[in-house]
């Protein structure tokens, strides 16, 4: 079985050498600077805001299909939730391409209430949930040490439920069965019947 990754920050100062010494022998330890991991996020940033997706039609051009993920797929459908969403990103992000990569649509709709509250950039918390596969809580004290992560990640998933939960749309479907009932024909007592 593969070593699971472990990032290690402030790793040149003395509790980050002692850390790594420790954890190296269980675990793939990956020694980095913060500053090195916003280097890093912002030329991602940038590298996705270059990034245009057109679709062409009309004649001599090949349209091209994207398959969307489940929790695309779910803000596709639930329109609500999604201009919600939009309002609590960046101006200009793309909510489908925000979307990517997640594991569900609470783990997105949460990293994006805790940029919001917590002024974090998207772009980086993204990062480190979906590429360095962090918890929230975890990319949480990556960006924001002085934040309480644990407190913070539950109030983001709490207000998570509470909006996908408000912004769905549920149709029921209403069935009414009638039953007519049928009348049998009154005798004249002398089994015939009259005209």
């Amino acid at each position: 079985m593969a070593k699971r990754r472990v990032v290690i920050t402030g790793a040149a100062g003395y509790v980050g050498q002692r850390m790594f010494k420790e954890l190296a022998e269980r675990w793939d330890v990956q020694q980095r600077e913060v500053q090195e991991l916003i280097t890093e996020r912002s030329a991602k940033k940038a590298e996705l805001a270059n990034t245009r997706t057109t679709s062409t039609t009309g004649t001599g051009a090949t349209p091209t299909t994207t398959t969307l993920t489940p929790v695309q797929q779910k803000l596709q459908q639930n329109t609500n939730l999604a201009s919600k969403l939009e309002t609590r990103l960046p101006k200009g992000t793309d909510l489908m391409t925000a979307a990517e990569g997640f594991r569900n649509l609470g783990q997105f709709v949460a990293a994006v209430n805790v940029s919001n509250n917590l002024g974090i950039d998207f772009v980086n918390l993204k990062a480190s949930m979906v590429d360095d596969g962090l918890s929230l809580g975890k990319s949480i004290q990556t960006w924001k040490p002085t934040a309480n992560s644990t407190r913070e990640a539950s109030l983001a998933e709490s207000q998570a439920t509470v909006l996908i939960n408000t912004s769905s749309t549920t149709t029921t479907a209403t069935t009414t069965t009638t039953t007519a009932k049928t009348r049998k024909p009154k005798s004249t007592g002398g089994g015939e019947l009259n005209d």
